[in-house]
């Protein structure tokens, strides 16, 4: 179960995830086939709205430094 927040599926929430929305910001997120919000494409678009904006730093922020992982 991934943290929103987590845009590089490590585990955390950190600089690095900060870093890939400040990248992404404005951007339309990456389109690949499948029914679920996650369409498999690295990307930042945590409220699944179309597009990378300041709703989804809301995200991140809520999630700072939060870690996340597999059983």
């Amino acid at each position: 179960v991934l943290d929103s927040g987590d845009t590089d599926n490590d585990g955390d929430v950190d600089i690095n995830d900060v870093t890939f929305f400040m990248f992404r910001f404005g951007t339309a997120p990456g389109i690949s086939p499948g029914p679920c919000p996650y369409k498999g494409v690295r990307d930042a678009d945590f409220s699944v709205n179309g597009l990378v904006g300041t709703e989804d730093y809301t995200y991140l922020v809520a999630n700072w430094l939060a870690t996340s992982g597999c059983t």
